[in-house]
């Protein structure tokens, strides 16, 4: 699993990387703990957020989930 090369993202982490180095990215984190909700049967995504007081693109990402019927927003790092 790899992301494609861009200036803007590092590449993806796989699973077994993430767990030999016992660390990742946001984006590694994310998409790792979207799996695990979703497989719980969880709703969740992950969304790319703006962690500055002014405009810039994104250059976070944490992840949504639907828990108890309420949105609560995830930061992994």
């Amino acid at each position: 699993m790899a992301r494609q090369k861009s200036q803007l993202c590092p590449p993806l982490l796989d699973l077994t990387q993430i767990e030999q180095n016992g660390y990742g990215d946001c984006i590694d984190l994310s998409v790792l703990m979207t799996a695990i909700l979703r497989e719980a049967g969880v709703q969740a995504r992950s969304a790319m957020v703006e962690r500055r007081l002014y405009y810039a693109p994104p250059n976070h990402v944490n992840v949504q989930a639907k828990i108890a019927g309420k949105i609560k927003w995830l930061d992994l790092t």
